[in-house]
């Protein structure tokens, strides 16, 4: 089975028309770090750039997922410079057209600390200072220029344990602070800001 992105539209959000040239994101090619499947897309129109803005998993012969980035003018995607490295269930967030990726687990399913950013104007990638600790499935948000990194998954003798703590990321210092950990740990929790 290979998943695929596709496009529709609706003035009312119960009818749907899909898009005449879908799928709009199909698969990578052969050996690409989306060469199986494409899916779970977020996409957001950034209204500085006029563009759509899509981050999306991508995943081949062992299903782990590629954190992805596409953007486009059309319900069409171009795909962008990919990650260095494999990564499931990261944890992301982006302060203007830059995306921030903490954590997740790479392709032997094992938590990792790295971190990374995407410059989406110079398509490209560039080393973060780590987390201080090993984590996947958490979530984060950005406010005034930062990014709060909140929660998820680590796995002790084999078994997952949720955590409770809150991290700040300052992008200009490259630096965490921790903060006040919420009152009862959580792993794929859904987080908005308001």
């Amino acid at each position: 089975m290979s998943w695929q992105i596709g496009y529709a539209t609706s003035t009312d959000g119960i009818t749907w028309k899909k898009h005449e040239l879908n799928p709009v994101m199909g698969i990578g090619g052969a050996g690409s770090l989306d060469a199986q499947f494409v899916g779970f897309p977020s996409v957001i129109f950034d209204s500085d750039r006029e563009l759509f803005r899509m981050w999306y998993c991508g995943g081949k012969e062992d299903i782990i997922g590629s954190i992805g980035y596409a953007e486009t003018y059309e319900p069409a995607w171009m795909e962008l410079t990919p990650m260095d490295i494999r990564l499931g269930q990261a944890i992301s967030a982006s302060i203007d057209s830059v995306i921030y990726v903490f954590g997740g687990s790479d392709a032997q399913l094992n938590e990792v600390s790295s971190a990374r950013a995407f410059d989406t104007r110079a398509n490209s990638w560039s080393l973060l200072a780590d987390i201080p600790y090993k984590v996947s499935y958490g979530h984060a948000e950005a406010i005034n220029g930062k990014v709060y990194v909140l929660g998820g998954w680590y796995t002790i003798n084999g078994e997952p344990v949720t955590r409770a703590s809150t991290l700040e990321y300052d992008p200009s210092g490259d630096s965490y602070l921790e903060k006040a950990p919420s009152p009862e740990p959580n792993g794929t929790a859904a987080t908005c800001i308001l």
